[in-house]
């Protein structure tokens, strides 16, 4: 028994002192995002590569309330988009996108299964930076139109996690 306690202890202190490496490149691992001042922390995030599309889905699931927030990003191409300043549009126009454009779209859905959906007022920038192949992206406060109808403002500082 003494002997399964130090071995338990041992692999304890052996994991304890991993440190996951850091690149030291650009960007934040998981990051968060502000829609109409509440603040969000990604728990999740996904790329998906669909036919001239490269998306990206930075999701916030609160495990107690079941309440969420995603905010999506979508860029021209197959592959891992170029770090730049991209002109933010509308996501649900994805597969129109241009080199220099970036479409994006929010979505927040209450515990009580309340969704609203965020469109961008096209204007704005966002700061895109690449490390290995992830990506980390930031936006300053910009002007949303809200479904149901409404507006809006949303930040974002984030970036794809491990």
């Amino acid at each position: 028994m003494k002997k399964t306690i130090l071995l338990l202890l041992a692999c304890a202190s052996i994991l304890g002192s991993c440190k996951k490496s850091d690149s030291g490149g650009g960007g934040i691992a998981g990051g968060d995002f502000t829609i109409g001042g509440t603040n969000y922390k990604v728990t999740s995030t996904m790329k998906l590569i669909s036919g001239k599309v490269v998306g990206y889905t930075f999701t916030s699931l609160n495990m107690q309330t079941y309440a969420n927030a995603a905010v999506d990003f979508y860029f021209a191409g197959n592959t891992t988009p170029a770090a730049g300043t991209y002109t933010i549009v509308d996501g649900y126009n994805s597969q129109n996108l241009t080199a220099n454009q970036i479409g994006f779209i929010a979505t927040s859905t209450t515990s009580s299964s309340q969704t609203t959906s965020y469109e961008p007022n096209n204007g704005g920038t966002a700061q895109v930076t690449v490390s290995g192949d992830k990506v980390s992206i930031v936006i300053n406060s910009i002007s949303m139109t809200t479904s149901p109808a409404g507006s809006s403002t949303i930040s974002a500082n984030v970036g794809e996690m491990q």
